[in-house]
């Protein structure tokens, strides 16, 4: 059929592309399937709450191996900071940040160039204590990155 014949070729790019690039289907894979747990969390059925924690635990599978073929750089962490912020869990988000920031600075000293991701990640630190009152680390945070 021709439903079947488009689903294999779905299958044949997705596998090349999974060879050329299996970090970005890794990242892609992990965002996509947190987003769409977050999204059928809000369901009231039992079924599609089991579906979100199934969803969810997957896309942070997706994650940890996309951070692991990278390396966990910067990016990486970063990136699972953001997953673990839009998932609503502040308390690992909180911890990826910083060590975001701590990888940038490492970085920094061995003359890369993270200053993008570096302002990113303390705007998503600073938002994130604000939105959890805790508002004297958040100004920290703006002090030290010289943040409006």
């Amino acid at each position: 059929s021709a439903e079947n014949d488009d689903h294999n070729l779905a299958i044949h790019q997705y596998n090349q592309l999974c060879q050329r690039n299996p970090k970005l289907v890794q990242l892609s894979m992990g965002v996509a399937e947190i987003q769409q747990a977050v999204s059928m969390a809000e369901e009231d059925s039992l079924e599609a709450q089991k579906l979100a924690a199934a969803k969810a635990f997957s896309g942070f599978w997706h994650l940890t191996h996309y951070g692991a073929s990278a390396g966990f750089g910067p990016a990486e962490v970063y990136n699972a900071a953001r997953a673990f912020h839009q998932f609503g869990l502040m308390h690992y988000a909180q911890a990826l940040y910083n060590k975001c920031l701590d990888k940038v600075a490492e970085a920094s000293d061995q003359g890369g160039r993270w200053w993008r991701l570096e302002m990113m990640a303390a705007h998503n630190l600073v938002a994130l204590y604000l939105s959890t009152g805790a508002e004297e680390l958040a100004e920290d945070v703006k002090n030290k990155f010289k943040l409006c």
